[in-house]
């Protein structure tokens, strides 16, 4: 906290009684008193002409504040103006959202943290769009699925991480009138998609989606009429974004499925990091950092950090794809792959694994071993070994933290 407090510049912080008490929070008590719930309505009835003005204010003024996630290093503080958050608006309308409003009982279920920006997105456009959210105080997967069931919600909003919590309850035919699922945060995999489905078989639509907090919440996701093609993919660019993939030589690249880091360009795109100059290069491209393919058809596929990137032997190891391979046992709950440093091959991968709770260790990685080395080419082997951990650090919206591993 004292990171987020000290970077931002923040002079106030809105927080519950518990998690000061916690904390052992040091600064000015303004108040201790509990709210327990407003309704929109009546507030916005009871307001006057003079409760708020626009008088003052410009499109390039900020308006947040988020802190990116942080998976490679301490999260920055990304400066969003009103143009930026009209711009994504825009573009998620016209790219998606709008076909699913049109689909949809208009009801939905809010667990994502409102400081995570796709949370915080879903609240604004339900008040936008005039959608029930019923908010969870605490996500926990059966409290989830009971208030889905309750309250007839047929579209949730989820990331990866709540996807292979569910799976691994494995509890089936649960959330009957559940219709879309939208994902996001990271890369959601082909076969952790596929086993989501057969969890909710009327499910109708698995949207995926690719975004980062410098551009409030989403530059490319899956269009409404998929029909399951192209599952493993963060979907087409949305209308308002341009991309291109560039190679290690700073060569943009024009063949289909050739990976190079993605680069892209929007109104959508913050005004820069708090305390920096730019966001964005000469000619306005952000340098997402994430390595990417665009196949035929237009859809892209996310493949990796380009810093997490292991280098072995002068070739490029993704550590997803191992990490991908090792999920396939059933004993792995959670798995993350770096590289560490090897005099004879430049680095090796080492594989960090949480297991379940009735999993054998030695057995988990023999089989763990053996089916990387069944799998895939010699240099993706797992020659750094295999340490099991309780946990695997990661941000507060779920994405593991790699660089805390190194250290």
């Amino acid at each position: 906290m004292k990171h987020y407090i000290e970077s931002s510049g923040a002079v106030v912080l809105i927080s519950t009684p518990d998690y000061i008490q916690k904390n052992g929070w040091v600064g000015k008590l303004l108040t201790t008193k509990t709210v327990h719930g407003k309704i929109a309505d009546s507030i916005l009835e009871d307001a006057d002409d003079d409760s708020y003005t626009s008088e003052g204010l410009s499109l390039d003024d900020t308006l947040m504040a988020p802190f990116s996630s942080g998976t490679s290093g301490l999260p920055k503080c990304c400066l969003l103006t009103h143009r930026n958050f009209n711009a994504s608006t825009a573009a998620l309308k016209k790219g998606v959202f709008d076909q699913v409003l049109e689909n949809s009982s208009k009801k939905t279920i809010a667990f994502l943290p409102f400081y995570h920006a796709s949370g915080f997105w879903a609240l604004i456009f339900c008040l936008m769009e005039g959608c029930t959210s019923y908010i969870m105080n605490k996500f926990h997967p059966l409290n989830m699925l009971d208030l889905i069931e309750e309250h007839k919600i047929d579209t949730i909003n989820i990331v990866p991480a709540i996807a292979r919590t569910l799976i691994q309850i494995g509890m089936k035919d649960r959330a009957p009138g559940l219709r879309t699922i939208l994902c996001g945060s990271s890369a959601l995999d082909e076969q952790t998609a596929r086993q989501l489905l057969k969890l909710f078989p009327r499910v109708e639509r698995l949207l995926q989606g690719y975004g980062m907090t410098e551009l409030v919440v989403l530059s490319h996701i899956t269009p409404y009429k998929d029909n399951f093609v192209h599952l493993g993919s963060c979907g087409k660019l949305l209308p308002g974004f341009e991309a291109q993939l560039i190679n290690t030589d700073g060569e943009v690249i024009t063949e289909n499925n050739e990976k190079g880091e993605l680069l892209l360009r929007s109104d959508a795109i913050m005004k820069s990091y708090k305390n920096e100059t730019f966001a964005v290069d000469q000619e306005d491209w952000l340098h997402t950092g994430d390595i990417a393919l665009k196949n035929e058809d237009g859809y892209y596929f996310i493949v990796d950090r380009e810093k997490d990137l292991i280098k072995v032997n002068g070739f490029q190891v993704s550590p997803t794809e191992i990490e991908e391979v090792i999920q396939r046992n059933e004993k792995v709950k959670q798995a993350a792959v770096i590289g560490v440093h090897d005099e004879q091959t430049g680095e090796k991968p080492v594989a960090f694994l949480v297991l379940a709770d009735d999993a054998d260790p030695e057995t988990t990685v023999a089989e763990v071993l053996t089916l990387v080395r069944d799998t895939l080419s010699p240099v993706k082997h797992l020659h750094g070994g295999i340490r099991i951990v309780e946990e695997l650090p990661t941000s507060p919206s779920g994405k593991i933290q790699r660089y805390k591993l190194r250290n």
